[in-house]
């Protein structure tokens, strides 16, 4: 994950053996080459346990924060949530001013952008792209939400990428927790696939038109480790069409991490300022778009989207970020990737 660029991991809370992969973070040598934050649903929100473990991770280096200090939270929102994840970013600013921190950043996932109003987040995502069809299709759908349900709103909003939703491993072999349908899963994707998705996302977030609607300067990707849900990045063992084992002369495992090694070489192209074209609105962001600068971009302007004024701002910094989800696979914790776009040193 560090060779890749990635930033941070964004874990789903649980209070239970599936919270291993978290507590293994906060004990790792590499703590802080890749950071982490909370990625709150039913099991966390409101939760004494949570809120504890908090009051310690908000002081952490190793904790992510966005635009100054702010800490990063996720949220998993339904209708039937909303008001809980109301009084829980209540109670985390509260925490975080009694730290002498800024308050945190929390983004609703899942939520419309009315819905996440009424709790006072500061934005909306999405934590999974789920569809039937192409993968090529499935990233279409992610990018087009991000314009026609997002940015139209007026609200701030963390975009979301997909690695993919090819969930027929469920459906042949059922979990205890969920149910999957037949025929609702999207075909897989390819490494060169998830690169393109990768540079369209930098390369939107890179647009006048967009920065000041994602003041955060991150994206949300699904998944770092969501295997039978189709959605992954890291490496796994390699197998043949048949999908039997592959090993390596000395008879070692062989390893399958072309997916990495593909994303790994597009945020490459993106830092050294290969951004690919998009046009919103007949204005492309190739027209003020040149290789991220040394130094920290400016904070955000209150300057109205598409106003030339705008359009002049410099290009981010970039960087990488992943979200750890929560399905447990041969003893992995379930990881959802995210991307920071702009960081400060080693932050």
């Amino acid at each position: 994950a560090i060779e890749a660029g990635i930033d941070y991991f964004a874990y789903v809370w649980y209070d239970s053996d599936m919270k291993a992969a978290r507590v293994f973070h906060t004990q790792s040598k590499y703590k802080n080459n890749v950071k982490m934050c909370a990625c709150f649903d039913g099991n966390a929100i409101g939760k004494d346990f949570a809120r504890e473990e908090m009051a310690t991770l908000f002081l952490e280096d190793y904790y992510m924060t966005v635009l100054g200090g702010r800490p990063l939270m996720y949220y998993f929102a339904d209708s039937k949530n909303l008001a809980m994840i109301k009084a829980d970013i209540k109670y985390y600013r509260q925490l975080a001013e009694s730290l002498g921190l800024p308050e945190p950043f929390a983004v609703v996932m899942n939520a419309s952008p009315t819905e996440a109003k009424t709790t006072y987040a500061d934005a909306v995502s999405v934590y999974a792209e789920s569809g039937r069809n192409t993968y090529s299709a499935l990233a279409e759908s992610a990018q087009k939400r991000w314009e026609s349900v997002y940015r139209v709103s007026g609200t701030q909003y963390v975009p979301n990428v997909t690695f993919g939703w090819q969930t027929e491993p469920r459906f042949l072999n059922p979990v205890s927790w969920t149910s999957v349908g037949k025929d609702t899963w999207a075909e897989y994707g390819t490494a060169d696939e998830l690169a393109a998705h990768i540079k369209y996302t930098y390369s939107y977030l890179q647009h006048p038109f967009v920065k000041n609607s994602t003041k955060a300067n991150t994206f949300l990707a699904y998944a770092w480790n969501e295997h039978d849900e189709g959605g992954w990045l890291c490496p796994t063992i390699a197998v043949d069409e048949n999908g039997n084992q592959l090993y390596n002369e000395d008879g070692s495992a062989k390893i399958n991490d072309e997916r990495i090694i593909a994303i790994k070489n597009a945020v490459a192209e993106i830092k050294a300022g290969n951004y690919v074209e998009v046009v919103l609105n007949g204005v492309s962001n190739m027209e003020n778009t040149s290789a991220p600068s040394t130094t920290d971009a400016p904070a955000p302007q209150s300057t109205p989207t598409g106003t030339p004024e705008a359009e002049a701002q410099p290009p981010r910094k970039l960087g990488v970020f992943f979200i750890i989800g929560g399905v447990a696979v041969a003893g992995a914790i379930a990881v959802t990737v995210i991307i920071i776009i702009k960081k400060k040193g080693n932050k």
